[in-house]
């Protein structure tokens, strides 16, 4: 890299970067030469290269696979997940906090959504009991979580499946021109919780106690189950890598893409 004086018209600038490459190169002009010079690009003499639409039959995927894009929590139904406890682990139970009369609306419309997609169940006894913490959203609705820090968290044995890094995403998807970037809908409540685990997950509000029949994001060893268990989902299939609840694949041209899409 050289930085020499340059003149272009009436205007001299010093010390611009000129980066020599090797030969049969095309010159490139960059952004600082051309403010510094002021130089203008007449509109006539550019040109628009857009992408042509992708091929990819989106339209006819979404309606062939529509129960995958409806509304709700989908359900995995290749076997439930499991959470173990430290050996000699002792339950612990916490009383409900108590609550704010400005929440108890919003907060008993989010149990009984819970309730209908099936995500909880009330229970009348437990040895273990989360208070829980009310997360006001953007859209003004709430999310109910389990302070599970002060109870079950301590106790876990936490499941540390590594979480894949960025190059070795990028390994799996080498190769590819266009992708296809796919995000879950409320991720890990897709994941069923065995019956000896959701004793561990129960919660206690103003309403009384509930356990979790569904995997939960506030529990320690949630990130491992959920990454080993999308591995083991898209273990045979190539081209896609899988970042939690993200997944992303590609393939050699439109004919690949669209039978790894299927």
């Amino acid at each position: 890299m050289i930085s020499p004086t340059v003149r272009y018209k009436e205007t001299i600038c010093n010390n611009l970067p000129l980066y020599v490459v090797d030969r049969g190169k095309k010159p490139l002009l960059g952004k600082q030469w051309l403010v510094k010079l002021n130089i203008e690009i007449q509109k006539k003499k550019c040109f628009n290269n857009s992408v042509s639409e992708s091929k990819l039959n989106v339209q006819s995927l979404s309606s062939r696979y529509c129960k995958v894009f409806s509304d709700g929590r989908g359900r995995y139904t290749g076997g439930e997940v499991s959470l173990r406890l430290r050996p000699g682990a002792r339950p612990v139970f916490l009383r409900a906090r108590p609550l704010a009369y400005g929440l108890r609306e919003p907060v008993e419309r989010a149990l009984d959504q819970l309730l209908r997609d099936d995500v909880i169940a009330p229970v009348d006894t437990s040895d273990w009991a989360t208070p829980i913490v009310p997360v006001i959203k953007s859209d003004g609705s709430i999310r109910i979580c389990g302070d599970y820090k002060l109870t079950v968290n301590k106790c876990l044995e936490v499941d540390h499946f590594p979480l894949p890094r960025i190059e070795d995403l990028l390994t799996k998807i080498q190769g590819g021109k266009k992708f296809t970037k796919i995000d879950l809908s409320q991720a890990y409540a897709q994941l069923c919780l065995s019956e000896e685990s959701k004793k561990y997950t129960v919660i206690n509000t103003h309403r009384g106690l509930f356990k979790y029949n569904r995997l939960i994001y506030e529990l320690s060893s949630s990130p491992g189950i959920f990454q080993r268990t999308m591995e083991q989902i898209f273990a045979d299939i190539p081209k896609v890598g899988v970042f939690l609840d993200d997944v992303i694949l590609t393939g050699q041209d439109d004919k690949e893409h669209l039978e790894i899409l299927h």
